[in-house]
């Protein structure tokens, strides 16, 4: 990934979770694009496909599959750890 597209990606990411971006380590912040650049790809894509009534439903679903991923990578920036790691397992166990 380019550094533009990566600065991009992690001021969103940062942005919609009042993160700081300095306070991303760079091995966090990588983990970060490779999360969320997906996620912005598929909504992009299916955004297009407004005539699919089904595609709504879509959305919802990947958008909620991708908060909790964000939410727990978003509590392991700030160094909470064990919540991260209960509410990944709480939501994907469930």
């Amino acid at each position: 990934m380019n550094d533009e597209a990566h600065n991009f990606i992690l001021e969103f990411f940062c942005k919609r979770r009042r993160l700081s971006e300095s306070a991303v380590p760079r091995g966090l912040a990588d983990m970060i694009c490779a999360v969320t650049a997906p996620y912005l790809l598929m909504i992009e894509c299916l955004d297009a496909l407004d005539s699919d009534p089904s595609s709504g439903l879509l959305i919802k679903l990947i958008d909620r599959a991708y908060e909790t991923a964000a939410g727990s990578l978003a509590l392991f920036a700030i160094g909470h750890l064990r919540e991260a790691e209960i509410l990944s397992c709480s939501v994907y166990e469930s």
